[in-house]
């Protein structure tokens, strides 16, 4: 079963916005077996639209439209899919009836120009949006599945749990025999270097490799037939042993997500860092949130002078750490390429000595990264040992 995702929006064409919705549909349909192979995105007009629609029927099954369903001139999408479809347009006074509710709840005067959000071709089926005005639509035509989505990422979401998500399950990927995607964020190897070292570990396997470096880390995927998985797991074991000295995470694990959720639970943190000018700050500041939406108790300090040798300025601020308070500490990387961190908690200061894998780096903020998410990884493993030996 094979899917095209399709953008509409001259905003988005333009790069005005980053089109997060492609990305985020796309993982969903592979998760649920359904191969994407390609995204387009056209400007807001009737031609490109038609001519968009016209060639991705001729590749994929499962086709997703999103944008353009809005209340203004420039929303075509339904005008023009409708005539795709070859249907006439008719009004849906439910539709009409859930945007005077939806508006009139949050006291916003509805404008006639909303109705035009109430057409849907004939014969489609109408998908409720609780995050918003616009409801979605769907249209069986000959061997294809045809969904529109409005554009508001948190619209799409709702709708996809609401209604396709199932739907694709009970009639669509039912048995359908797919591919299982696995994940290794891998720090301190060159691309190049993991490449081979990879390609050696599945020879002979039915898995396929790819490779995205984004610095500072390089993630191998690896995908796999899921009726071969059987087959092929020697080869999955035999790549994570030679792959594991540079494996900081698998997967959807993320290293910042993992340090917070060791954090959660102490009550006072404070986060010291001497070195990677609001690197460190960023990673922590939109992941330290709790499963209730309250925010863990952690302060931040960011103070770094390039000029100054701060020498044992980690150990320095471990010591004079409050006893009740978890204290983080991040040292500037030296001439050596190496940096110190720690923790002190309850009287108990662990700290380290942590060094790059290259001695130069064209780039100061790809260092000052690396250094950042390695240390957020090792925070963690100091932080399992602390409490191990709380316990003990």
């Amino acid at each position: 079963m094979k899917a095209a995702v399709l953008t509409i929006g001259n905003e988005v064409s333009s790069g005005q916005i980053l089109n997060s919705n492609a990305a985020w549909i796309s993982q969903e349909l592979e998760a649920l077996k359904v191969e994407v192979l390609t995204q387009l995105t056209v400007q807001d007009t009737d031609s490109q639209i038609l001519d968009a629609l016209n060639f991705i029927a001729k590749h994929a099954e499962v086709i997703i439209v999103t944008g353009g369903l809005g209340p203004t001139k420039d929303d075509l999408t339904r005008h023009s899919v409708n005539s795709w479809l070859g249907e006439n347009l008719e009004f849906d006074q439910n539709s009409w009836q859930s945007i005077v509710d939806r508006l009139g709840s949050f006291g916003v005067p509805v404008a006639e120009s909303n109705k035009q959000q109430c057409y849907f071709p004939k014969n489609s089926t109408i998908l409720k949006n609780e995050a918003g005005t616009a409801n979605a639509f769907y249209y069986k035509k000959d061997h294809i599945h045809l969904w529109c989505l409005p554009g508001p990422p948190r619209e799409i979401k709702r709708i996809w749990s609401d209604h396709i998500s199932s739907f694709i399950t009970k009639n669509i990927s039912q048995g359908l025999t797919g591919l299982s995607l696995m994940l290794w964020q891998c720090l301190g190897k060159s691309e190049s270097a993991l490449g081979e070292i990879v390609e050696e570990a599945i020879e002979g396997s039915s898995l396929s490799s790819g490779y995205r470096p984004h610095i500072p880390y390089v993630e191998v995927k690896i995908w796999s037939p899921d009726n071969e998985l059987k087959e092929n797991q020697k080869f999955l074991d035999k790549l994570d042993t030679a792959i594991k000295p540079w494996v900081v995470a698998k997967d959807k694990e993320d290293l910042a997500r993992n340090l917070c959720d060791k954090l959660i639970t102490f009550e006072s943190i404070r986060v010291f860092d001497f070195s990677s000018a609001g690197i460190l700050a960023e990673r922590l500041g939109s992941l330290h949130r709790k499963s209730d939406g309250t925010s863990l108790p952690m302060n931040i300090l960011s103070q770094w002078d390039n000029d100054e040798d701060i020498g044992d300025v980690v150990l320095k601020t471990l010591e004079l750490a409050e006893p009740e308070v978890m204290t983080l500490c991040l040292g500037q990387i030296n001439k050596q390429f190496e940096w110190d961190l720690g923790l002190a908690f309850d009287g108990n200061i662990k700290t380290q000595v942590l060094k790059l894998p290259f001695k130069r780096s064209s780039s100061k903020e790809r260092m000052l990264k690396f250094q950042v998410e390695q240390s957020l990884h090792t925070w963690t493993s100091l932080i399992n040992d602390l409490k191990g030996q709380v316990i003990n």
